[in-house]
This record gives structure tokens, C-alpha cells and sequence, in this order.
């Protein structure tokens, strides 16, 4: 039984999340206002103060993911770093450094109009030139935290590389808009990697709810791919066997149907047994449907899934993938 502690903590959770979902709430009510903020040029920061909120909210809320939030946040911060940067208000500490680089350029006979490129320059100029961009590049950081965005600005200082790669993994989520068939591309590689790391952890029926998941969209995937081959597969079914007309709402034994049907479940052989790649494929469909406690209690002798039962879904994972990927290269070859 629950202790009070563990009440309170999670009647503070519950409270934040719903306090962040009325807050984005608001915002999509309020959406016109806030854009007439946008263009009118004195009020770009509280545009972007109030963009930060709703970035806050929607990723409490669980509306976006770590890539898509660190995107976001650094977009809008950093709009607001460069316009300060742009009014002077990093004159202080930035006023020395191009006095200097100004000297150097004038004792070099460059023009009021001229400038040089980054390798043009002599050292003196580029290492003051670098001296300068990196009081604009630890000024991010602090613009960051004064936000309330302290989580992107530890991970910028302390691991600039993986920053860097969220934060691009962020901007091509929101500006290179991904086919449905790269989506579950991605989704197939996370329920992989995520089925794989639950097996290492002892967390069974989570890895085989997971291998059970990938495999459903890794089907999903071939069947989108694949519209006129399985249109024929779908209309040679009897009526009352059919799926949904949307693929996107069929069942994995739907899909497991269709794809045996359409000959992407090759026969497997193992030493001198032969498999039936679908048969596994229902096994494993099976063990998932434990996530069911009345089917649990209805059907398994033991409330888990034992490790012998994930290893197998997980396996019946990878070999699928393979036997699809080597069907498809046999098209590809004809």
C-alpha cells in the first residue's frame, strides 16, 4: 500500500501535468493575440517570453520530446539572445574586444567598408574575433537558465556534441517534414532498442510488449510501402475477413495476415527444423496481449512473462526484419 509520501508526490505530479495541459490549452485560445506580437517589432521578446511558456507547458504536459523541447527553447532563446546582442546590451564585455580587432583592421588599411573573412585575418584578429564569439557563446547558456531552461543550458556546457545533435534531430523534426514510412522506420529502431535494453534490465513483459509493438510497425510500415500488392491481397479476402479499410487501424493479427499472405513470411530453417515465420509472428502477438490483466488471468499459469518469452519475441523480431528485408531485395533485383 502506497505511503503518504508516495500519495503526496504523486498528487504533485498529476497537478503539474494538468496545470501544464490548461496552460497550452490557453495559449491555443489565445493564439491570435500572441502572433500579433510577433510582428509588431517592439514586442518580439514578449513573443518569444510567451513561445518559451508554451514550450514549457506542452513538454510537462508530454506534448513533446527531448529533441523537439531543446529546439524549440534554443530557437526562441536564442532570438532573443541576438536581439539583445544586436541592441547592445552585451556592449560591456564586447565593446573591448571590437575596439581591438577595429585597430588592427585599421592598422592593416582595411576600409570602413571591408572586412575579412575568418582565415583571412592575422592571428591577432582571429584570436580576438574567437574571444568574442565566445562571450556571445556563454551568454546563451545564461539567457537559457534565465528562462527556466536550466536543463539545456547544463547540457550545453556539459556536453556541447550532444546538444548539438538534439538540437539538429529537433530542427528536422519541425522544419523536414518525415514520411509516414520514415516515422515508423523510427519507431520500429526505438521499440528495438528499447525491447533490448528492458531484456538487460529483467523487465520482460515490457520487452516483449515492445518486440510485439515493432513488429505491428514494422508490418505497418511494409503494407504502406506497398499499396497495390496489398489491395489485391485485401480484395481476395472473403467480406467478413476483411480489416478496416485504413491499414493504420488494423490489428497486428491483421497485419501478420495480410503480410503471410502477400509472401513476405518466408518459411525460416534452424538446423533441420523448418519454421513458419507467421506462426511465430502470432506467438509472439500473443505473448503481447498479456499487457491484458483479465487475458493473464484467463489464460498464462504465471502473472509474468519469463525471460525465455521475451528472448523469444525479441528474436522473432530480428528475424522478421531480416526475411523482410530479403524479400524486398529480391524484388529489387528482378
Amino acid at each position: 500500500m502506497p505511503n503518504k509520501e508516495d500519495l503526496n508526490s504523486a498528487g504533485q505530479t498529476i497537478f503539474k501535468f494538468i496545470k501544464s495541459a490548461e496552460q497550452v490549452k490557453e495559449f491555443i485560445e489565445k493564439e491570435e493575440e500572441i502572433e500579433r506580437l510577433r510582428k509588431d517589432e517592439d514586442g518580439k521578446e514578449d513573443y518569444s517570453q510567451k513561445m518559451l511558456q508554451f514550450v514549457k507547458a506542452r513538454r510537462k504536459s508530454g506534448g513533446l520530446s527531448f529533441p523537439n523541447y531543446s529546439f524549440r527553447a534554443a530557437f526562441y532563446v536564442i532570438g532573443i539572445h541576438e536581439d539583445r546582442w544586436l541592441n547592445h546590451k552585451y556592449e560591456e564585455e564586447l565593446t573591448p574586444i571590437s575596439q581591438k580587432m577595429k585597430e588592427i583592421e585599421k592598422e592593416n588599411g582595411l576600409e570602413e567598408d571591408e572586412y575579412w573573412s575568418l582565415d583571412e585575418g592575422p592571428d591577432e584578429w582571429r584570436e580576438l574575433n574567437n574571444e568574442y564569439n565566445s562571450v556571445l557563446d556563454q551568454k546563451l547558456p545564461k539567457v537559457l537558465k534565465e528562462f527556466g531552461f536550466e536543463d539545456i543550458a547544463d547540457l550545453i556546457k556539459k556536453d556541447k556534441a550532444k546538444y548539438d545533435k538534439l538540437y539538429e534531430e529537433g530542427r528536422k523534426n519541425n522544419f523536414n517534414k518525415t514520411s509516414e514510412i520514415e516515422e515508423l522506420s523510427a519507431i520500429v529502431d526505438k521499440y528495438k532498442r528499447e525491447a533490448q535494453i528492458s531484456i538487460e534490465s529483467e523487465a520482460y513483459y515490457a520487452s516483449a510488449i515492445l518486440s510485439g509493438a515493432a513488429i505491428e510497425a514494422l508490418l505497418l510500415r511494409e503494407v504502406l510501402k506497398k499499396p497495390e500488392q496489398v489491395s489485391k491481397v485485401f480484395d481476395s479476402l472473403p467480406q467478413k475477413s476483411k480489416p478496416k479499410s485504413d491499414p493504420r487501424k488494423w490489428r497486428l493479427y491483421d497485419l501478420i495476415n495480410i503480410a503471410e499472405m502477400a509472401d513476405w513470411l518466408p518459411k525460416i530453417q534452424i538446423k533441420d527444423d523448418i519454421y513458419l515465420l507467421d506462426a511465430l509472428a502470432h506467438v509472439v502477438r500473443s505473448l503481447r496481449n498479456f499487457l491484458h490483466p483479465g487475458r493473464v488471468l484467463r489464460e498464462k499459469a504465471t502473472i509474468g512473462i519469463e525471460k525465455s518469452e521475451a528472448q523469444l519475441t525479441n528474436s522473432v523480431l530480428v528475424v522478421l526484419n531480416y526475411a523482410i528485408e530479403h524479400v524486398n531485395k529480391k524484388v529489387e533485383e528482378v
